[in-house]
């Protein structure tokens, strides 16, 4: 049996070293090297428990960040959606500007070359100057 001295930032501390089953050596420490060993322990349990409940913490906040994103996605699909509609819409409706300003050309012509000439060709009915004359107020 051997005996060792250690010393340490807290005390000097004496354990025996002595020869075990099949030549195994075992480690005696006094009480307060055993005490200084539980407190380690507690500290290091309490820092542990302290890690998993940040760690639970974090998986629930991420676990709320993914179904935000998931969210997000939906909306951002259903926004381009729309946006691609109103585009379909925007281009129709230029479209149909465009045919309705041909079609005012074409009227003002008539109106303003082909509606004289017929009218001059033609003998005045009194009833198409009525309709006229209501027309015009």
């Amino acid at each position: 049996m051997c005996i060792f001295k250690a010393a340490t930032s807290m005390a000097t501390l004496t354990f025996r070293l002595s020869s075990g089953r099949n030549g195994v050596a075992l480690l005696s420490l006094t009480e307060s090297e055993v005490e200084n060993i539980r407190e380690q322990i507690r500290d290091n349990s309490g820092q542990n428990n302290e890690l998993r409940s940040a760690n639970a913490q974090l998986h629930n906040a991420n676990a709320h960040l993914r179904m935000q994103n998931v969210y997000l996605c939906d909306q951002n699909t259903c926004l381009q959606s729309e946006l691609s509609r109103l585009y379909a819409s925007e281009s129709y409706l230029r479209q149909y500007v465009e045919e309705l300003q041909a079609m005012l050309k074409v009227f003002k012509w008539q109106e303003e070359e082909e509606f004289p000439k017929l009218v001059a060709n033609q003998p005045v009915q009194p009833s198409l100057i009525r309709l006229t004359e209501e027309v015009s107020l």
